[in-house]
């Protein structure tokens, strides 16, 4: 695959996962997942660290998802 066309799709879908079944995987709705596959939605760490587990993604494969700028900052949980 050519790096220019690795995208979250192109990756799910050489996993052969349809997005529910990707999104099933990391515990979102596959609304959010094809939101996140549009780039009208953000994944945060948490998810990215999920995504790359769950598609079993090298470095090289996860940071074409965070340079399209899909990635946001992690939201603390915690108070100051």
């Amino acid at each position: 695959m050519n790096q220019e066309q690795i995208t979250l799709r192109s990756l799910r879908k050489d996993k052969g996962l349809s997005q529910a079944q990707a999104a099933e995987r990391i515990g979102v709705s596959r609304q959010t997942w094809a939101a996140w596959e549009l780039r009208t939605r953000s994944i945060n760490l948490r998810q990215l660290h999920k995504i790359r587990h769950s598609l079993d993604l090298d470095d090289p494969q996860i940071l074409h998802v965070v340079e399209w700028g899909a990635l946001t900052s992690i939201q603390s949980s915690q108070k100051p």
